[in-house]
């Protein structure tokens, strides 16, 4: 069951990742809708067949086909920088992109020192649990 999970992990991961760095909005609601699809194997891999289902009929079924539809019909293209490439990096850094990187390494910093310290730890199971 653990490789299972830690596959279906590591694909939500992935395209999640592939929605936020992707450069054609076709391509990231894709991404998004494989996403949902792992996490809804998750949630059954949790035993909660109804959240499956609902993820799967409301987010992948209504959701991410509202996103593609509405995309094709403003049209899809590439998106671009605003910025051009051959501008330095300084003027790249702006205050969003440095709190976002900031926030980001605190989180790894914490899940870190959780992991490091054993006070992440396996949840006891419920006594009334199959």
């Amino acid at each position: 069951m653990l490789p299972l999970f830690i596959i279906f992990a590591a694909t939500a991961i992935v395209a999640a990742l592939g929605v936020v760095v992707s450069r054609k909005p076709i391509y990231s609601a894709l991404f998004l809708l494989v996403n949902f699809g792992t996490l809804a194997a998750l949630y059954i891999m949790l035993q909660a067949q109804f959240l499956a289902m609902v993820q799967v009929i409301t987010y992948a079924g209504a959701i991410v086909v509202l996103f593609l539809f509405v995309t094709m019909l403003i049209g899809g293209g590439e998106l671009g920088d605003l910025r051009p490439r051959g501008s330095s990096l300084a003027s790249r850094l702006t205050w969003p992109r440095v709190a976002a990187l900031a926030l980001a390494l605190l989180l790894l910093a914490g899940l870190g020192y959780g992991i490091v310290t054993r006070t992440i730890e396996q949840c006891p199971r419920h006594p009334h649990s199959i």
